[in-house]
Order: structure tokens, then sequence, then C-alpha cells
């Protein structure tokens, strides 16, 4: 007579981090359950012929690998199971959206050459399961002004390079004459 009502390798469960579950695990009434090899998930036990408690926070969706032995007189029978933590969220923006006070005075502008020390700030519940938040820009998100730069712990630093009153390519011109600011003579270097 078998004592589990299903064969091995069976994910038995997807549960939400933060929320008690009781899972009946498919053995027979009268078995005595042990874990003897993996790993149940943080905040979870075996109760007799269930599992019980609420799964911890984890980073990202978590698959929990364990063998369990069930124990009846003198039979005993393995099983392989799997359960599925589900849940991580993502960091909730305390900055507000749109323009960034960054100025003198919490204005939301700044001058050329002025300093910018900025920090952005985000809350993230995951945190806490052993992830640190870390800002970035990918590319194709914007940009920030010339001259500074976002840190990994979400700190706008540096000093606004000065806006030029010529951009860079149009101070000279090798094309027509009296096309741009300055004109470039060509010819036999008198």
């Amino acid at each position: 007579m078998a004592l589990w009502t299903t064969g091995t390798n069976k994910l038995l469960s997807t549960v939400t981090e933060q929320q008690t579950v009781s899972i009946a695990l498919p053995v027979d009434a009268d078995a005595t359950i042990t874990l003897i090899s993996g790993k149940l998930p943080t905040g979870m036990k075996i109760n007799g012929v269930n599992l019980i408690g609420t799964p911890q926070e984890v980073a990202r969706v978590t698959d929990f690998r364990f063998v369990l032995r069930a124990t009846l007189n003198t039979q005993i029978e393995d099983r392989t199971f799997t359960i599925k933590v589900e849940g991580p969220d993502t960091p909730i923006w305390q900055t507000p959206a749109g323009d960034l006070a960054v100025g003198n005075n919490d204005t939301f502008y700044i001058l050329d050459s002025s300093p910018i020390d900025f920090q952005l700030i985000a809350i993230d519940d995951d945190i806490q399961a052993g992830q640190t938040l870390s800002y970035f820009m990918k590319d194709g998100d914007g940009q920030l002004p010339p001259g500074t730069t976002l840190t990994t712990d979400g700190r706008i630093i540096g000093i606004v390079d000065p806006l030029l009153a010529i951009e860079r390519g149009e101070i000279y011109s090798s094309g027509f004459y009296d096309t741009s600011p300055y004109d470039l003579q060509s010819g036999s270097g008198r």
C-alpha cells in the first residue's frame, strides 16, 4: 500500500509571500512526515500531514524544492516536491514624478556651473529579503544635465556644464562664405 497519493517531482503549490497558508500533503493521514532534503520556504513548517506558515519575502519568484519522507509502521516512502513563492514587489517612489527641485531654495531649474546634490528616494519591501535597492538609467530613459551623474544609491551629483552660446560644430565653416559666425579661408596661406 502506497503512503503517498501522488508521484514525485510535483509542484505542490504556488503561494504568495507574506500570506499565511496551510497545504494538505497528498499522503496517508496516519503517516509521520519528515523533511530529509532541500528547504521549505522560510516561515513554513511541517505540522502533521500539512505544511503551514507564512512564507517570508522573496527577492524574485523562487522555487523551493525538498524531499519529504512518510513513515507508517515499517513502511517508508520519499517524495520530491516544489513550492513556488511569488510576490516580489516593485519599489515605490517617494520622490514625486516630474520636475525635480534641484536648484537653490528648491527651485525647479539649475544654472550653468552650479553644483547639484539631489537624493532620489524609493522604498522596497524586498530589501529585507537580502536585496539592495540600486538606481540606474537605461539607454533611452532620458538624460541628466551634462556634468552630472546618477549614483547607484540614488544621488544626482556634479556640476552642470556651462551651455555654449554657439554650438561647437557651428563655430567654423568650410562651406559657403558668411553662413557661419567664422569662415575658414583656404588658399596659399599668405
